[in-house]
């Protein structure tokens, strides 16, 4: 399914996000992965983040165990770099969305770590690992 046969966050229900996760776990045996969603799920991932924050919360509303690194597992030190390498694909110091957009860890990961995306990139510009 492609990007642009997605619907978007505001035009679907809580119960029909969390339905779409359990449809492709029982599809696939498993539950799902945000980039399965993105490949073979009728929503966008990023409708996830949108609506519950993180995936992990919308896995966890659809019944399953999350699994992958919390935000206090990530090194704050790869959090940064990450802001540095959206940075450098976006020609400025990033925004929320921007992370949403291109980067590895949702901005809710950043507000979660630093209290809030502002304080993150306050802590990016004056970091040493800032490009």
């Amino acid at each position: 399914m492609t990007d642009d046969s997605k619907q978007t966050s505001g035009k679907i229900s809580e119960a029909d996000l969390l339905a779409e996760i359990q449809r492709l776990a029982t599809e696939h045996g498993t539950k799902p992965t945000a980039n399965l969603m993105d490949t073979e799920g009728k929503y966008a991932s990023t409708t996830y983040f949108s609506r519950f924050g993180s995936w992990n919360t919308a896995i966890e509303e659809a019944g399953f165990e999350p699994t992958g690194p919390g935000p206090a597992t990530i090194p704050t030190e790869e959090l940064l770099a990450e802001v540095s390498r959206v940075a450098s694909k976006v020609g400025r110091t990033p925004f929320a969305k921007d992370m949403a957009e291109h980067g590895a860890y949702n901005p809710e990961t950043y507000k979660t770590r630093f209290g809030s995306w502002t304080a993150a990139i306050q802590e990016y510009q004056s970091g040493p690992t800032r490009d």
